[in-house]
């Protein structure tokens, strides 16, 4: 059975929590991510009627486009209605999840929807909302090893450019060392460092002189 975690990262796939405007108040207001979920309902406002009809309907996880908690909580009084939400949901065991901006903007998301809507063929973004910062790392990897390392990195998250990963490039060429005292290089064989460093001083001594 799914969790609230792998519905989460479906939505999030979709809708990156990067894309919401700052001060967004989205992602998992109650519940658990570790949370077994058979059942989703999908709302706009996580009213008290709606919470009502999620427990008739043996429902776990409600997803929806405005946040249930914005502003900061000083209390939780139960005869309030977002007190007697609150209490409902925990003791029910339903987790509520808000996608709101995030989803607006998205590819496809709530933008997309209304616009195909009204008929409106010619869009274009009007605000930039934030960008992906990417980062260049250079290995230097023996060719026998580079798909190893390359599966690798991808594993541990490098090498994703939106739905691709695995992304790198490859250069060919010729490295070279002198591995010293202490070393344990994959190829060549390990020098003595003092008689290394005793030739490199009598050339450099040679050479000023």
């Amino acid at each position: 059975m799914a969790t609230v975690k792998d519905v989460i990262n479906l939505l999030e796939d979709f809708a990156p929590k990067s894309y919401a405007f700052e001060g967004d108040k989205i992602g998992l207001h109650v519940g658990k991510m570790n949370a077994k979920v058979s059942k989703v309902m999908i709302a706009l406002d996580v009213l008290e009627s709606v919470v009502d009809e999620a427990i008739e309907n043996d429902v776990n996880l409600i997803v929806a486009h405005h946040p249930l908690i914005f502003k900061p909580l000083k209390k939780i009084d139960l005869n309030s209605e977002k007190g007697r939400i609150i209490q409902k949901l925990i003791k029910h065991d339903i987790s509520v999840y808000a996608a709101h901006t995030n989803l607006d903007i998205a590819t496809g998301g709530v933008n997309d929807m209304l616009m195909n809507q009204l008929g409106i063929k010619h869009t274009d973004i009007l605000v930039e909302t934030g960008e992906e910062p990417l980062f260049k790392l250079v290995v230097f990897v023996p060719q026998t090893h580079e798909d190893q390392l390359r599966d690798a990195l991808s594993n541990a998250g490098a090498g994703h450019i939106g739905d691709y990963s695995h992304c790198t490039f490859n250069s060919t060429g010729t490295g070279t060392f002198k591995p010293l005292d202490g070393t344990n290089p994959y190829i060549g064989q390990k020098v003595n460092s003092k008689k290394y460093k005793k030739y490199e001083w009598k050339q450099l001594f040679l050479s000023r002189f």
